[in-house]
């Protein structure tokens, strides 16, 4: 059980990471408003800011399939509740 814990929230790291490199990609007005937005994040879990955050990533031709968005989408609510945040 632990493995296939630490395997669950290895890949849900690898997405939160692949959703901040994806940010480092953007143009300089699109990063700066994308980097707010995983601040507010990384603070309070909130769906309409990662909503936002998506479809501003969406627009550069970013997407993440159904799978990918339930594990980053459980993770942060974990994050959220245990006070944790990413850094």
């Amino acid at each position: 059980m632990v493995k296939i814990d630490f395997l669950l929230y290895f890949l849900v790291w690898l997405m939160f990471s692949r959703v901040k490199a994806e940010v480092e990609t953007l143009p300089f007005h699109d990063r700066v408003y994308a980097e707010k937005l995983l601040r507010e994040l990384k603070v309070k879990f909130d769906l309409g800011v990662l909503a936002r955050l998506l479809k501003l990533l969406e627009r550069y031709g970013f997407r993440l399939n159904e799978e990918e968005l339930d594990k980053l989408l459980l993770e942060l609510k974990e994050r959220f509740e245990s006070k944790l945040v990413y850094r």
